[in-house]
């Protein structure tokens, strides 16, 4: 353990000219000191250092010296950087603060030695580069450095990592500048001194070095973009002369004065004005405010802000009604001129850069549009009333003259208004109206609370029931729809229903226009009662029953066939390559479900049981309507394949039957795999000849054909054919099973080596005879 005086009573020793060091004696009294863990022994080195130079030793032949100073520095620093990072109060700001008071301890000792300065200087970067991150916490101690050269050497490191660091003005470098002036970041920038002065300065002239804007537009956004930053900088004290005058600096705050300047006297552009507005009223202020902080006189003031603002808002606003009375209530197939109004609002907007806020303000920037822009405010909050609309169009329909935009806005506009407000008066007195009264103005209407507070003064009859009876009647045209489809699904299926029966006096009713207004909610609540568990999925199912008529007598026509197995039985040989696997699931599912609502025997006794039935349905399945869309799509397709699977089925029929009669079963010895192989033969044109995967494949076609109980064209007409030809078909499918018997005996004699069996071949034909 390294004591005080010990290091003391070292250090004179060696520094003892008088005891006659020999050169080995004291290169390898410093090497030992250099590899040393003690900080205070490693201290004194410098010293050893500076004597070793001043004497008469050499080091021209081993040149140890480099190897020591630079071991020693490296320990030096490492015990410097542990004794930091342990240490709370300071952490590791405080070692590279430590590490330069080193370089400024050494710097008069060692410092006019060139190699050796620059070699502990590189040293001590490379330590402190790994300290990036903390080092401007330590420019507050940097005023504690005296030695030029080590505060140079400071700065310069700090400026190196600010050019590789900084690329644009965000949080991060808002937030170093707080560190480097050790404030409290959100108050006033206080510039301690003026090395923080130096390095502001530079992260300045390095952001100036950024600037890429290429009009002065974009400039000023730039600028706004980084207001707060500029903010502080123009705001921030003590030390900040020299920061202030930066000629950059003097740049921004000049731009922004000049932007205060445009916007005062309303000579900004429009589309700069919109995105300087962009900005909440409080952000402009303070970064106008910023720049003239030291005048103390407001440049742009927030009440000035806000008018601004209107008075874009308004320009916006008037292109906005212009062109929404053109191309809304000026129809381009009726109005001859419309499209020259039309492009001169459009290249109003695209042209906003070259156009001064001062300048809309005044009349005649308007001219063009002075005699529609009354009606475009007027029609402006109607765009979306769909009454309104209905009004407009019965208008426009029978005003031959309209065909100019001017005589839209004079002449038509004000009628369309006026019989409008008619029509509104009359509701203050709606229980005595009719349908006919009612139903144009609230015809496809669906917000009816929002068409009741557009007629303003006639507010006072909005009522429960009389908003009740109005969504009733905007329906009306969509109820009359499904009623209709309801009684074309009820002709499809065959419903039984009288003539006048609830749903043709309702749809009668409901195209009656001479119904009073008053008497609409109790047919509703009546209809309602009727209908109570017909949901929206079952509605969605009816509307695509009514139009699948050809589909659904495709079905009728197939409705005692099995299609599952009919389409199981062809699949693979089907020809139909644009058949969809999921139609033909589809078409089985809408039959399975379909079908007992098609059946003869189990017809519903009215509408109502109907709609029972048809509700059970689509609980089971909520999608029985998409699939039945898809099938009606494809429904040439499916009857084509239907055909096509049937034809096929009677020529299968005609071979197996021929197997039956003339067929001869052929088993051999396959060699190669040692097993038996069989095929079938009969007599025909073309010498039919099977193997055993195709007489396996007849064979389920034969239960097919069996189980569906039907012959096709080839000379069975009565039931005495049709019984033998299903007889023939399960004959067929006897021969088939005894032949898989004797193809498993026979292979596994062949298997065994029996004699018999090693060259094999036989011919059988005939039930009785196989079985023998």
């Amino acid at each position: 353990m390294w004591t005080k005086e010990n290091i003391t009573a070292i250090k004179k020793l060696l520094l003892d000219d008088n005891l006659n060091w020999r050169q080995e004696e004291v290169i390898r009294s410093l090497e030992l000191i250099s590899e040393s863990n003690t900080l205070k022994l490693l201290d004194i080195l410098p010293e050893l250092l500076d004597n070793w130079f001043h004497s008469d030793f050499t080091d021209t032949k081993e040149k140890k010296m480099p190897k020591i100073y630079m071991t020693w520095f490296k320990n030096l620093l490492s015990i410097i950087d542990t004794n930091t990072s342990t240490d709370n109060s300071s952490g590791e700001n405080n070692f590279v603060f430590s590490a330069f008071i080193q370089l400024e301890r050494i710097y008069p000792l060692l410092g006019n030695r060139k190699n050796i300065w620059q070699d502990l200087t590189v040293i001590a970067m490379e330590r402190i580069r790994q300290r990036s991150d903390r080092i401007f916490s330590a420019v507050k101690f940097l005023i504690e450095i005296k030695e030029v050269v080590v505060r140079t050497l400071f700065l310069d490191m700090i400026k190196e990592i600010l050019n590789n660091t900084i690329q644009q003005i965000n949080d991060q470098l808002i937030n170093k500048i707080y560190i480097l002036c050790d404030c409290i970041q959100g108050r006033t920038l206080d510039v301690p001194n003026a090395l923080s002065e130096d390095i502001l300065c530079h992260i300045i002239t390095r952001l100036q070095s950024q600037s890429t804007a290429s009009n002065p537009s974009e400039f000023y956004l730039n600028i706004l973009e980084a207001g707060k930053f500029w903010d502080i900088i123009f705001r921030a004290t003590g030390e900040v002369k020299k920061l202030h005058s930066n000629s950059f600096v003097q740049r921004i705050k000049m731009s922004v004065n000049e932007l205060s300047g445009l916007l005062r006297e309303k000579s900004i552009d429009i589309q700069l004005l919109r995105q300087l507005l962009k900005y909440s009223d409080e952000q402009l202020f303070k970064h106008f405010d910023a720049a003239n902080a030291a005048l103390n006189d407001v440049i742009v003031s927030r009440d000035e802000i806000a008018k601004l603002r209107r008075l874009c808002d308004d320009y916006q606003l008037k292109l906005d009604m212009l062109f929404k009375f053109y191309t809304g209530f000026c129809p381009v197939s009726k109005i001859t001129d419309v499209n020259d109004y039309i492009q001169d609002v459009k290249q109003h907007m695209q042209n906003s850069n070259k156009v001064k806020l001062r300048e809309v303000l005044l009349s005649e920037y308007w001219t063009f549009h002075e005699k529609t822009l009354d009606s475009a405010k007027r029609c402006y909050k109607f765009i979306q009333s769909r009454s309104f609309r209905n009004i407009f169009e019965v208008c426009i329909h029978e005003d031959v003259a309209a065909t100019k935009v001017e005589y839209i806005a004079q002449k038509l506009i004000p009628a369309v208004f006026e019989k409008y407000d008619t029509i509104c008066k009359q509701f203050k007195e709606w229980e005595k109206l009719e349908f006919s009264d009612a139903s144009l103005f609230w015809k496809n209407v669906t917000d009816v609370d929002a068409e009741l507070d557009l007629m303003e003064s006639y507010k006072d009859c909005k009522n429960h029931r009389f908003v009740q009876i109005l969504d009733h009647l905007s329906k009306i045209p969509h109820w009359i729809e499904r009623l209709e489809e309801l009684e074309n699904v009820v002709e499809l299926f065959e419903v039984p229903h009288i003539e006048d029966d609830w749903l043709t006096k309702s749809i009668r009713i409901l195209k009656d226009d001479s119904m009073k207004l008053n008497q609409l909610n109790n047919f509703f609540d009546c209809l309602e009662k009727i209908l109570f568990n017909v949901n929206q999925d079952c509605w969605k199912l009816l509307k695509e029953l009514s139009s699948a008529d050809d589909f659904i007598s495709f079905l009728k026509e197939i409705a005692e066939h099995d299609i599952k197995d009919l389409i199981n039985g062809v699949d693979d040989h089907s020809d139909e390559r644009s058949i969809q696997e999921d139609i033909v699931t589809s078409l089985i599912q809408v039959k399975q479900f379909l079908l007992p609502l098609m059946n003869k025997n189990s017809k519903m006794r009215d509408i109502a049981s109907f709609l029972d039935a048809l509700s059970n349905v689509i609980k089971k399945n909520s999608t029985l309507g998409e699939k039945i869309a898809l099938c009606n799509s494809s429904n040439m397709t499916l009857r084509n394949m239907y055909k096509n699977i049937s034809n096929r089925g009677e020529v299968t029929e005609k071979k197996i039957m021929s197997a039956v009669l003339d067929g001869t079963f052929y088993f051999t010895h396959d060699k190669k795999e040692v097993k038996c192989l069989v095929s079938l033969k009969y007599p025909s044109k073309t010498n039919m000849k099977y193997n055993l995967n195709e007489i396996l494949d007849l064979r389920g076609r034969a239960l097919l054909i069996a189980k569906l109980n039907r012959i096709k064209e080839i000379d069975i007409i009565n039931d005495k054919d049709e019984e033998i030809s299903k007889n023939m078909m399960y004959e067929f499918v006897v021969k088939v099973d005894i032949t898989q018997e004797i193809i498993g005996v026979m292979s596994m004699l062949m298997q065994m080596g029996h004699f018999e069996y090693r060259k094999f071949e036989k011919e059988l034909q005939g039930t009785d005879k196989m079985k023998d």
